[in-house]
């Protein structure tokens, strides 16, 4: 084991990667230890995500009497650096939300500052730039690392724009003159979603063409069209979770009022646009709300449809609900419109909630679960893992469903629940609880998953399902085709964890197999079969013929 450390001593990343905790595969990256006083170095370990070793780390002295611990960035993944002697809770003390006694960082891919192909693909967008340490919004931090092609403004809200009457004019022109965000976005290649859910209380509840609301729209799209030409279109979403409380107390008429407003002056100054909304949270229910919606004529005033879906994990998997609840709201708005239109997920987590986490962290023990979940056993031991599984599974589903928009919550750990367990966000950092940030994020788990699948996702269009492969109706396989290649990739999981096989037709001698973090190795077939051990995390088949999807169920249209 070498000699124990001694001492007080301070341990962080290295300069290169010390606000994210994010290092391109093959680039150097070390944890530095910097003695408080008289002392040694104690040694550390890394693990991956699963706990495994990976490595011991060897201390190494620095000129400046730091002490550097060179860590392994040879393969994709998620990692933790732990000490493996002396008190692990005081050598690396807890940060935000993420536990006491460990450093964590992922190797990812280079950062891509064109996600979108110069605009011509689109499918996974990000909330969360709040807590971002240097990002500037889309401009840097963790945005081209996860890949994302879209993210959302609020700076064109009316409440931000004109917050006070009586200089309301002279408020919005000054932020239309100082305003950063065409630029960001141009240069980081995303396209916007603008939220223009935000209505400042002096302007009251009159929105008529002529009232408060149409007067701002009047002034602002013209400025919005103007300023993000560069863009093939601008997608506008009205409303904010109407059912969740505070965000909308009108009635549905005046629901109604306001989005027939909002669609006759975008599209009076931007012919191009894409109206969305309601952005209704979760179905259930809701679904009732929405046909009320529906019935007071909201389909003529929207030419898209975006959902909040925020599924409890079974609902994911077979025999896959959201499944049901995305075809059903689809359908009721094909209806009302006469065709059918595009679905925008523009928000949607995984918590403790989600995955009916109810047992709090007892290391070993079974979590009771709810009855949604039957037969999905989450410990402690694993949690982190499924949470990242859990949001990548339901960006993978919902290309299947047709959606045109899959929106992570959130960057930042946004919020913890009852029991302790960790809360939305993709990297341990700020919460709730918390009025600022740390300055630095560490990546959980998810990051380098979704950076996977988005990598496939965004430039890919569903090509649909196998329902029953082999007669084990539990098993997640689904297929995809790059929209410029036209090359095939297959997704493949068993969400019950119990590891069940699958002879998947690829019609094919070779073909590329990669993780759920993207490492890839090329594999014989037998005859053009590949017989795979599958887990919960997903796994990737690529370069696949098209003859092999012989009896795949195709996936949802897109919708205008």
């Amino acid at each position: 084991m070498g000699p124990s450390g001694t001492g007080s001593w301070t341990y962080d990343l290295d300069s290169n990667h010390s606000a994210l905790g994010l290092v391109a595969v093959g680039d150097a990256a070390s944890l530095i230890g910097t003695p408080q006083g008289a002392g040694t170095p104690y040694p550390f370990a890394v693990y991956d995500e699963k706990h495994n070793l990976v490595t011991t780390l060897q201390a190494v002295p620095q000129g400046d009497g730091t002490y550097a611990y060179q860590l392994p960035t040879s393969r994709y993944g998620y990692f933790e650096i732990k000490p493996t002697q002396g008190n692990a809770a005081t050598l690396m003390p807890a940060i935000g939300s993420r536990p006491a006694g460990l450093l964590s960082y992922a190797v990812l891919p280079a950062p891509d500052t064109n996600p979108t192909l110069n605009y011509t693909d689109d499918y996974t967008s990000i909330q969360g730039g709040t807590y971002e340490p240097g990002s500037n919004d889309g401009a840097g931090g963790t945005y081209p690392w996860l890949g994302y092609t879209t993210t959302g403004t609020t700076y064109y809200q009316f409440a931000n724009c004109e917050p006070n009457q009586a200089t309301a004019a002279a408020d919005c022109a000054a932020a239309m003159a100082n305003d950063p965000y065409p630029a960001i976005f141009q240069a980081s290649n995303m396209f916007p979603l603008f939220y223009m859910n935000g209505f400042p209380s002096w302007a009251g509840t009159d929105y008529s063409v002529t009232g408060p609301w149409g007067t701002y729209l009047d002034y602002i799209i013209p400025q919005i069209v103007s300023k993000y030409s560069f863009a093939p279109h601008r997608r506008y979403q009205i409303t904010w979770e109407p059912n969740a409380g505070g965000t909308w107390t009108g009635t549905n008429a005046q629901l109604v009022q306001l989005y027939a407003t909002a669609y006759s002056e975008i599209h009076k100054f931007d012919p191009d646009a894409i109206v969305i909304g309601p952005a209704i949270a979760q179905f259930g229910p809701w679904i009732g709300l929405f046909q009320e919606y529906l019935a007071a004529g909201l389909a003529n005033y929207v030419d898209a449809l975006s959902w909040h879906p925020y599924p409890v994990l079974s609902m994911i998997y077979p025999p896959n609900q959201e499944d049901a609840d995305i075809a059903q709201v689809r359908a009721l708005i094909a209806t009302a419109k006469g065709h059918n239109v595009a679905l925008y997920n523009t928000e949607s987590g995984i918590s403790a909630y989600e995955l009916a986490y109810l047992g709090g962290y007892t290391e070993g023990t079974p979590v009771p679960l709810n009855s949604y979940n039957t037969g999905i056993n989450i410990t402690s031991a694993n949690y982190d893992v499924w949470h990242a599984v859990a949001n990548v599974s339901e960006a993978l589903l919902e290309k299947n469903d047709g959606a045109s928009l899959h929106t992570y919550f959130y960057t930042a750990d946004w919020g913890t629940d009852s029991v302790g367990a960790a809360g939305y966000g993709l990297f341990w950092n700020a919460t709730q609880a918390y009025g600022f940030s740390p300055s630095k994020a560490s990546p959980k788990v998810d990051v380098p998953m979704i950076r996977q699948a988005n990598i496939i996702l965004n430039h890919s269009n569903a090509a649909g399902r196998l329902n029953n492969p082999g007669g084990n109706a539990n098993l997640v396989v689904l297929y995809y085709q790059n929209k410029h290649t036209g090359v095939y990739t297959v997704a493949l999981q068993d969400p019950t964890g119990s590891n069940g096989t699958i002879a998947l037709q690829t019609g094919v001698a070779q073909v590329t197999l990669m993780d759920a973090f993207g490492n890839a190795t090329t594999v014989n077939t037998a005859s053009g079969v590949l017989n795979l051990t599958l887990s919960i995390e997903p796994q990737y088949v690529q370069g696949i013929a098209a003859s092999a999807l012989s009896g795949v169920t195709a996936s949802a249209a897109t919708g205008l």
